[in-house]
């Protein structure tokens, strides 16, 4: 293969510039090194690019220095059609690893976005990980919650175009178990949440962005735990969102949003939220304690003036989630 010859009339010293520049793609094409810049050869091996990116991963994990990853990928440590295996490896490890790793790769990929880190680049690294999701799965089951979560926020921070998830619903074939279309949905249910931008700045859980969470920002959390669970109907996530938030006492904080959202909510809602309820009371250990439960009630009760604003028959409607609770015995009188 080689580039096209020039068919526009140049100025003599443009035109001895284009042919100059059209030999050196033509070398470049022969020698197998048409890339960004010469010196991104492709004459290191893929498998030492390769763990040079892994390489790369675990010294960033460590450090967290974005700098010292986007010097050596300007360097030209990692081939420019390499890089989305930066998205690919990173991802994959950090899931491995926990929520703090997740929050520093989530950053990673949006620092890097543009020149460093193209788009197409990003779309190619999270495709690959759809592809071999089925076969991550065996030995991670969260998979499809992790990868969902990924791909949600690279969409909220625009490193990832909002149709890549409908084109990839379109293209990526469904696996045995569903693995790769289960990603996909959960991240399309997650950028439907309201105000999707703060909850994905926190999606990997205080934990991840700090050591101690303000009081304000745990609030803004549990609202967003509530308002993901009337979305996904997951109670097994709001469970995992709890216990990694690890703030149990301030769980009737989370008590009383939640019973607010039933109080505001329909008959439907209201009975979705019971089954919560009962099952993170009687989950081992308990998700949510009984006494978290019943100072949920209490500190609903003292602002029931402000309810009937909204809803005149408020009262009624929080004594029948008491009494409700209370028949289940998940909270005693």
């Amino acid at each position: 293969a080689e580039p096209p010859p020039l068919s526009v009339n140049l100025p003599p010293e443009a035109r001895k510039l284009a042919d100059g520049i059209l030999a050196d793609a033509k070398e470049r094409l022969q020698r197998g090194t048409a890339v960004a810049s010469p010196s991104e050869s492709l004459a290191v091996p893929v498998d030492v690019v390769k763990a040079n990116i892994d390489s790369l991963i675990a010294e960033y994990l460590q450090a967290e220095d974005v700098s010292e990853v986007a010097r050596r990928l300007r360097e030209g440590h990692v081939h420019l059609p390499l890089r989305h295996e930066v998205v690919k490896r990173g991802v994959r490890v950090a899931m491995q690893r926990g929520p703090a790793e997740c929050e520093s790769m989530s950053r990673l990929v949006s620092t890097l976005y543009g020149r460093v880190l193209p788009a197409p680049e990003i779309a190619r690294g999270f495709e690959a990980l759809l592809e071999e999701a089925p076969d991550l799965a065996l030995d991670m089951p969260g998979v499809p919650r992790l990868l969902g979560n990924f791909l949600a926020r690279a969409v909220s921070d625009e490193v990832l175009a909002v149709s890549f998830l409908d084109q990839a619903l379109r293209t990526t074939p469904v696996d045995e178990n569903g693995v790769a279309h289960e990603t996909l949905h959960r991240a399309k249910a997650l950028l439907s949440i309201g105000h999707s931008g703060a909850w994905m700045a926190r999606i990997w859980g205080p934990a991840a962005v700090a050591a101690k969470a303000p009081v304000a920002d745990l609030k803004a959390m549990f609202d967003d735990v509530v308002r993901e669970f009337f979305v996904s109907r997951d109670q097994a996530e709001v469970g995992r969102a709890l216990a990694e938030m690890d703030v149990p006492f301030y769980h009737h904080e989370f008590a009383k949003k939640l019973l607010q959202r039933g109080v505001e909510g329909s008959d439907e809602e209201r009975a979705r939220l019971l089954e919560l309820l009962t099952s993170l009371a009687r989950a081992d250990p308990p998700g949510l304690a009984p006494e978290a439960i019943s100072l949920g009630f209490a500190r609903l009760h003292l602002v029931k003036s402000d309810l009937r604003l909204d809803v005149p028959n408020a009262d009624a409607i929080l004594e029948g989630l008491k009494a409700a609770c209370i028949q289940t015995g998940i909270i005693t009188e």
